[in-house]
């Protein structure tokens, strides 16, 4: 699929139509949406409204860790996958380690998985 976006006459070679394949594109993106939301409120134990309101700055800032720029870019699925990982080590040293109550409770506010 990364071939098909990058050369226009790849998509001719392969005999697809760009519609068909936009609409593929969207049904891929659309199926991963279906799975993060059901993922979403099986780790909820249910749904609300502003149930990912916490996980949008986790989400922002395990990109951050993972190489991708603020103002946009390639990144690569590992280095995110690494930042995440770094963040959710972060956050059970912190609730094991004899700092501040506030400060545990601040971060595992922002950053708990």
């Amino acid at each position: 699929m990364r071939g098909f976006g990058a050369n226009p006459a790849a998509l001719t070679q392969k005999r697809w139509s760009a519609p068909g394949y936009a609409v593929f594109r969207y049904l891929i993106a659309a199926l991963f949406g279906i799975a993060a939301g059901l993922a979403l409120t099986a780790i909820n134990n249910g749904s609300a409204n502003n149930a990912g309101n916490t996980y949008t700055l986790l989400s922002v800032a395990a990109a951050l860790i993972g190489g991708c720029a603020l103002v946009g870019g390639t990144i690569r699925p590992i280095g995110t996958t690494f930042g995440a990982v770094t963040l959710s080590l972060i956050a059970q040293l912190l609730s094991g380690s004899t700092s501040a109550p506030t400060i545990r409770r601040s971060f595992r506010a922002e950053f708990s998985c």
